[in-house]
């Protein structure tokens, strides 16, 4: 029974209810949220094999050529202090540890000899007992690529993540968007066989990959406005194909749900840049100035 959703804690019981072989996915009927019961513990989904099998992929950051001009000048910054949390082999820090204090949050011991021979000074264990470690106000960039959908209580984590920004330190949260062409041809497709053609919408929600939760902007601004964090830029796009596959007709395919996802404003992922929000201010949030600027 579920009595309250875990993003934004309405007793509204969920609207839509998926039932799949071992596991159900559940619509919060307020926030839009899309989670799974029973959970998928990550800490056993990234092992030594999974690793090793999806290293090609986790090697690379998931940013396209459009997201990384549009985030960079928020991580191409001199003189930081940057934690990647979820950082995997350290593909994200290798590209800022040489001019930023940079540390490494990952819950797999599993990842701990890439972190090591890529010179990553790193943390390994309970994310929660890897937080609660860090002195409050002390970064002054947090980033989460690909990692909000994999935990078990994003609400929990999230105001945690935000007691480890210092007073002008910015949050990117890089994450799943189900307001897109794939996600509604795998759920269309679910509906009209009765549940019966699953594949699609499993794959869509991935939680063979460790996906616990899937978002729209709504359940994510819900997260954010809980955790009294304010919005500095939104972005909405797709994985590049290149990084999910290297299978000539299955990037076709991709890039013809990410056309159509073009054409209609909408993206596999959504990104957001946060700040703390400062009650006292009701004006929109600048653009960074400069390229090197947090």
């Amino acid at each position: 029974m579920i009595d309250k959703c875990p993003i934004c804690d309405t007793d509204r019981l969920p609207e839509e209810t998926f039932p799949l072989p071992g596991y159900a996915i559940f619509t919060c009927g307020s926030c839009r949220t899309r989670f799974v019961r029973p959970l998928v513990d990550n800490g056993e989904v990234y092992n030594n094999n999974f690793i090793n099998t999806k290293k090609p992929y986790l090697d690379t950051v998931s940013l396209n050529k459009k997201a990384y001009k549009e985030l960079s000048p928020y991580f191409n910054v001199m003189g930081k202090r940057i934690l990647d949390i979820g950082c995997g082999t350290g593909s994200f820090l290798n590209s800022v540890k040489e001019q930023n204090d940079v540390l490494g949050i990952e819950i797999s011991e599993s990842y701990s000899a890439y972190l090591t021979a890529n010179s990553i000074p790193h943390m390994i264990g309970n994310l929660e007992d890897s937080l609660k470690k860090i002195p409050d106000g002390y970064f002054d960039l947090i980033t989460l690529w690909d990692v909000l959908e994999h935990l078990p209580d994003p609400y929990k984590v999230t105001g945690m993540v935000k007691n480890k920004l210092s007073p002008s330190g910015l949050l990117i949260i890089w994450t799943n968007n189900y307001d897109d062409c794939i996600s509604f041809f795998a759920e269309t497709v679910y509906k009209i066989s009765f549940g019966k053609m699953n594949s699609l919408l499993m794959a869509s929600f991935n939680r063979r990959g460790g996906h616990n939760y899937n978002f729209v902007a709504g359940s994510l601004e819900d997260l954010y406005r809980r955790n009294e964090l304010e919005i500095v830029k939104s972005l909405v796009t797709d994985t590049a194909s290149g990084k999910l596959t290297n299978s000539l007709p299955f990037r076709v395919i991709l890039e013809l749900f990410y056309t159509a996802n073009k054409l209609l404003g909408k993206g596999k992922i959504i990104c957001h840049v946060l700040k703390k929000m400062n009650p006292d201010s009701c004006s929109a949030p600048a653009e960074p100035e400069e390229k090197n600027s947090i």
